[in-house]
């Protein structure tokens, strides 16, 4: 049962990370485009 939920909050940690993680990427090509 506590497993369960310590998978949840990894899910979401994970989830929010690789969110964070793909606006900084975008945010570098971006700026790479521009610099470009």
């Amino acid at each position: 049962m506590s497993t369960k939920y310590l998978s949840v909050s990894d899910l979401e940690w994970i989830k929010t990370r690789t969110k964070s993680h793909l606006s900084t990427f975008i945010w570098k090509m971006r700026l790479k485009a521009l610099a470009w």
